[in-house]
């Protein structure tokens, strides 16, 4: 019956390597990578089918419960990076409303895996990125640091180090009033993380046409060809924590006379 020719056939499609037939596939068919039979490739257009807008709500409700049944399928009958990838498929198909620390529990668990593979540089990834947004930056960066010494030669490491690379860059962005009244101090706040000091270099500008180009058009009318005298230069010193987080300080720039400024 239909029932036997379908077990034939999902039997057939699993001894079909599905590398002999990589070329038609696009370059940048990421999920290719973990498919090795024709039944895995089958299976994984099953779900995207499922997981259409062909369907209404209610069907979509079952639909999702054969979608996971699939991708435990997918998880049982595979190893290495094949499985340690359809797991975080199945992973994100059950987030819902988790918590990060839920998903980062579960994200951890096939990390720590018995299950060999350097797709775990990704899950390392998505771990930190959850350790990141909340505050937990340097859990975050001994996670990186266990990923690359475990995986620095896999092609699955460059996410994880931009994700490191942004945690420990040094950032600063100054805040101060535009206008202000002549001789007195000039309100500053400095957004900054992972820096200790910086340094202001207060030029005045005579030209006031100048002075309005360079505000208002900066791209045709750049910094470096604005005529402008050295005032003087202030130095600041920021409380740097060391925990690779931003922090706002306030300080105060002595005051200026009257005229038209640019730091």
């Amino acid at each position: 019956g239909v029932g036997v020719f379908y077990l034939l056939y999902n039997a057939k499609l699993k001894n079909i390597q599905i590398t002999q037939y990589q070329t038609i596939f696009e370059e940048n068919d990421l999920e290719i990578d973990f498919v090795k039979s024709a039944y895995d490739w089958y299976q994984l257009n099953k779900i995207d089918y499922w997981k259409s807008d062909l369907f209404t709500k209610d069907e979509k409700v079952v639909n999702n419960e054969k979608v996971q049944a699939t991708y435990k399928d997918l998880i049982e009958r595979n190893e290495g990076n094949s499985k340690l990838y359809f797991q975080e498929q199945l992973l994100n198909d059950q987030l819902g409303n988790k918590t990060n620390k839920e998903v980062l529990t579960e994200l951890s668990k096939i990390y720590e895996s018995n299950t060999q593979g350097d797709y775990k540089a990704v899950i390392a990834n998505r771990m930190m990125q959850l350790l990141i947004d909340d505050g937990k930056q340097i859990e975050a960066l001994a996670i990186a640091d266990q990923a690359k010494a475990q995986y620095k030669k896999s092609k699955f490491i460059n996410g994880l180090l931009n994700t490191e690379s942004t945690v420990r860059q040094s950032t600063l962005g100054l805040f101060f009033e535009n206008q202000t009244l002549p001789n007195m101090p000039i309100h500053l706040v400095a957004d900054a993380k992972n820096v200790d000091r910086f340094s202001l270099e207060i030029f005045e500008v005579l030209n006031p046409i100048d002075f309005r180009n360079y505000i208002n058009d900066q791209y045709n009318y750049p910094f470096s060809k604005l005529k402008k005298t050295l005032v003087r230069k202030e130095d600041f010193k920021v409380d740097n924590k060391g925990d690779y987080k931003n922090y706002k300080t306030s300080f105060e720039i002595k005051g200026l006379p009257s005229g038209l400024y640019v730091v």
